[in-house]
């Protein structure tokens, strides 16, 4: 069978319209009776990201196979000095929440 036929076939499973089974307003009635979806504050799914990312990292550091290369590279880093130190973790902590809000923002 070609597949454009089931496709066609599918199609017309999608449009076939169903006729109302009147059930004398008792859907309506229990759709009006349900209580108010709740919202969570705007912050509430960056913070998510956030978190999420930062724990995923962290958890990658702990169980990270060869510790031996992440102690050099972290020893690299701090031997750079304090400022630059502190400008590559900053960066890297604010890439991670740009990225983290883009995801979150997104119409995925």
């Amino acid at each position: 069978m070609d597949p454009s036929d089931i496709d066609q076939q599918l199609e017309a499973l999608l449009n076939e319209e169903e006729p109302y089974i009147d059930d004398a307003g008792f859907t309506r009635s229990m759709l009006d009776n349900l209580p108010p979806p709740t919202r969570r504050p705007a912050w509430f799914k960056p913070a998510a990201l956030i978190s999420s990312t930062v724990l995923s990292s962290i958890l990658v550091v702990v169980f990270l196979p060869d510790s031996n290369f992440l102690t050099t590279r972290i020893n690299e880093i701090f031997s750079l000095g304090a400022l630059w130190t502190g400008t590559i973790f900053s960066a890297v902590m604010v890439g991670v929440s740009a990225l983290s809000l883009l995801i979150a923002n997104s119409k995925l």
